[in-house]
């Protein structure tokens, strides 16, 4: 075990990054897991966002 404690954001496309040029990079938990890294606290952060324009397909594959 790597001893890093998870933080999960779970919410719709703002969370995901939905239109954002690299959500990857841009989104909020992005934001939030570089700040924790500059801040060398043991944490990782989970991009669980979901975009509403891709909610069917999610539902069809639960």
């Amino acid at each position: 075990m790597n001893g890093l404690k998870t933080i999960l954001f779970f919410g719709d496309s703002l969370t995901a990054g939905y239109g954002l040029f690299n959500p990857s990079l841009e989104s909020f938990p992005s934001l939030i897991q570089e700040k924790i890294d500059g801040l060398k606290l043991p944490y990782r952060v989970v991009n669980a966002g979901v975009s509403f324009r891709w909610f069917p397909s999610f539902c069809k594959g639960l």
